[in-house]
């Protein structure tokens, strides 16, 4: 607030009720005290549409509060000090004395703590330094209207939000790699523009590549032909029951310590099919089979984790059955579907699925 000659006029008519002399010292600080009310009295007149009536009704509580005169200014709340021969008191560097005057000068003012902040303020100012300037602007902004200090808050929560920074995980990168359908030089490129912009967002490939070899069975589990890539049902049924549990770890101990066990029998329900399509693109590549080769037809049986239960409890569940992401391949074969075909491939699998084992995982506190 600027302190003009209307002000001035103002305040000089609140000294001359004063029944007493005041020294300079406590001129200043009463003029301090007068502009901050002033001010703060006007903003208040201005939200009440400059009407008396809502201004009181909304203000009885304020206006009863501390109101700066020279009467209510007693000695205690002086920033005056009588002279002595001996030297200017020193800050002091001892903790415990440092505190024990900060309380000695708080019961001094508790009623009236902007008085603190209108001196803090001041020498602050006086000082002239970029780092004192700094701290004067923020106790002026802080002070400003009765809820200035909220705002000051609200923009230092958010700026300390921004300021944190995570790098994605391995997992997630990949996933958002695979969802975008990013090449290894565009996932490069990207993260190499989020570095030099300050943020250690993604990941190194190599990471990501590591989070990829995880994602697949065990190569001993592979077999592959020129024709033909497949691998087993209790190796597929393995590595992906293993990847559900250990993504769900937190929620299953959880669950097995509101039950009070240690161990305690998981199904997983899987979906499997067969499917088979025509017209793929054909390549001039040399092959074993020669002309015999049906490079043009492709026949697939694939297997879906549905959710993985204990009892009558869900402990996953798949958000997305029908997302090629969670389609996990049995067999790939270039082949022309036929009815014979279909009721040998049936056989096949369901002979695996008579012959599926136990799996026994153990994650440190409770086993499956």
């Amino acid at each position: 607030m600027v302190y003009d000659g209307e002000n001035e006029r103002a305040f000089q008519k609140v000294i001359k009720c004063c029944k007493s002399g005041l020294n300079e010292d406590e001129i200043l600080l009463l003029k301090q005290k007068f502009v901050a009310w002033e001010s703060n009295m006007k903003i208040r007149w201005r939200k009440a549409n400059k009407t008396m009536e809502r201004f009181l009704s909304r203000n009885k509580q304020w206006l009863k509060r501390y109101v700066p005169t020279p009467e209510n200014l007693a000695p205690t709340e002086c920033a005056s000090v009588t002279p002595t021969t001996s030297k200017a008191p020193t800050t002091p560097t001892n903790p415990r004395a440092r505190n024990r005057r900060i309380l000695k000068l708080a019961k001094k003012v508790h009623e009236h703590p902007e008085v603190i902040v209108g001196v803090a303020q001041r020498c602050l100012r006086q000082k002239s330094t970029p780092r004192s300037k700094m701290k004067a602007a923020i106790f002026r902004r802080t002070t400003r209207t009765p809820t200035s200090y909220l705002k000051v808050h609200n923009a230092i929560t958010a700026s300390k939000k921004r300021c944190e920074q995570r790098e994605l995980s391995p997992e997630e990168a990949l996933s958002l790699l695979l969802e975008l359908s990013l090449s290894k030089h565009q996932y490069t490129v990207i993260r190499k523009t989020a570095i030099a912009a300050g943020h250690s967002l993604y990941p190194s490939y190599s990471k990501v590549l590591a989070a990829k070899r995880d994602t697949r069975p065990p190569p001993s589990a592979l077999n592959v032909t020129e024709t033909k890539a497949e691998v087993g049902l209790q190796h597929l049924l393995f590595h992906t029951t293993n990847r559900v549990v250990t993504l769900c770890k937190d929620g299953i101990t959880s669950y097995m310590d509101n039950e009070e066990k240690r161990h305690t029998n998981l199904v997983m329900l899987v979906s499997w099919g067969i499917d088979g399509s025509s017209n793929q693109s054909i390549y001039k590549q040399k092959s074993e089979l020669g002309p015999n080769a049906h490079e043009s037809t492709l026949f697939a049986t694939t297997a879906i984790p549905l959710r993985l239960v204990s009892a009558n409890k869900v402990l996953w569940q798949n958000p997305f059955p029908q997302s090629p992401h969670f389609c996990r391949p049995l067999r790939l074969q270039y082949v022309k579907e036929t009815k014979d075909l279909v009721l040998a491939e049936k056989e096949l699998v369901e002979a695996e699925i008579e012959a599926l084992e136990l799996l026994h995982i153990d994650l440190g506190t409770a086993q499956w």
